[in-house]
């Protein structure tokens, strides 16, 4: 008489539906509660769910656009075989790790609830107005614990979305920029905090969002005619910026040199 093998009990979402899913092979792919939850916070955020159980995302870590190829759902949420835990992980932010770090992280930027059911804003160490010329809030960049830093924007009922889609992008303290004297040093520090003390001393300065080589061709008109200043930490071993940034300063096609703040000795 063949032997029966035992079948095997099906998982629910916290919403009651299914979860055990087969593979276009035949596999079965038994997932987890928390996958659940996951995928219902991050809503439109997710792309495709494959055959093989794998789940493209659009990864909420980083803004539109990075990648390769750009414009591409980053984010890769696979199954583990033979049981193993589910794994995550998006090559743009270059990490990953179990679903409950993915649910560690979403609840730090507010995706997804707290396990007390209120939204984390706590966990925001501070906050970067990204402005129109005019002063009007477009976009904000927040800083996590762990030097982790999602951008946000306001939604139609005024909710913050954690995604810059559709939202204009422009350089960091844009309206103070255009008011100073065109013949004034601009600073360009890596990071709003950095612009900010140096906005403290006097200083003309601005950044991009994103971090180090995520500066756009198209902020080179709000420079035209101006002296860029690339400052360097006073840590060992900066992380230098990408020559192009002066020569998109100066509303120039090809890259300036470094020029040096006239207050430098």
């Amino acid at each position: 008489m063949p032997r029966l093998r035992p079948r095997r009990p099906e998982l629910r979402l916290s919403g009651g539906a299914r979860e055990t899913r087969r593979t276009s092979a035949g596999g079965e792919i038994v997932t987890s509660p928390l996958l659940g939850d996951i995928l219902a916070a991050l809503g439109s955020r997710v792309a495709q769910r494959r055959p093989n159980g794998e789940i493209a995302i659009w990864c909420p870590f980083h803004p539109d656009g990075q990648g390769s190829p750009p414009h591409h759902p980053n984010l890769t949420i696979k199954p583990g075989t033979k049981g193993a835990a589910y794994i995550w992980a998006c090559p743009v932010c270059n990490t990953g790790g179990l679903l409950k770090d993915l649910a560690a992280r979403l609840r730090e930027i507010g995706i997804m609830p707290a396990r007390d059911g209120h939204r984390s804003d706590e966990n925001i160490l501070a906050s970067y107005d990204y402005t129109d010329e005019k002063g009007q809030l477009l976009y904000q960049v927040v800083r996590l614990a762990g030097k982790v830093f999602p951008q946000r924007r306001r939604g139609t009922k005024g909710e913050w979305v954690w995604n810059l889609n559709g939202v204009r992008r422009v350089p960091y303290r844009l309206p103070q920029v255009l008011a100073a004297d065109a013949a004034q040093w601009v600073h360009i520090p890596e990071g709003e905090k950095d612009c900010d003390n140096l906005a403290a001393l006097g200083l003309v300065v601005t950044t991009n969002s994103g971090g180090a080589g995520k500066w756009r061709e198209e902020f080179g008109p709000y420079f035209a005619g101006r002296n860029p200043a690339r400052r360097r930490r006073p840590r060992p071993s900066p992380r230098p910026r990408r020559s192009g940034e002066a020569g998109a300063l100066c509303g120039g096609g090809e890259d300036t040199p470094p020029a040096q703040p006239a207050s430098r000795r």
